[in-house]
């Protein structure tokens, strides 16, 4: 679908967030997507009405961002995360970000053909000040 919702911010911080703090920051950076507007793509797959995997890309120029791409633990290695992959791109020229460590996601997107390109580092503070 075109936009993120609240819904939608709550399935992702179901499949994405390990614990309620995780959970509840997944959750508010699935609500600050929905001030992207249209420009914020989102898929949901269901298996038999439970969650099986969601997704996010941002629309810019012409192409496709995806950011997150996750399953949970019960479907995983079923294909879901290709279908929510394929709803996203829709024929769209996409690229991703995908975590170095993430040895399944960097095997499925090497079969869907993405090759790397660039690479990045999140840095943490231990302390503000």
């Amino acid at each position: 679908t075109e936009g993120v919702d609240a819904a939608w911010a709550a399935e992702y911080g179901t499949v994405h967030g390990e614990d309620a703090t995780s959970r509840a920051r997944v959750e508010a950076y699935g609500r600050m997507l929905a001030d992207l507007g249209p420009a914020a793509v989102a898929a949901v797959a269901r298996h038999d009405g439970e969650l099986a995997g969601v997704g996010f890309g941002v629309r810019e120029r012409g192409w496709l961002g995806v950011f997150g791409v996750g399953t949970p633990p019960a479907h995983r290695r079923r294909g879901v995360a290709r279908a929510v992959m394929a709803a996203l791109a829709e024929g769209r020229d996409t690229y991703l970000q995908v975590e170095r460590d993430n040895a399944a996601a960097q095997l499925l997107y090497q079969r869907l053909g993405f090759t790397g390109s660039h690479g990045y580092h999140y840095r943490v503070s231990n302390s503000v000040g």
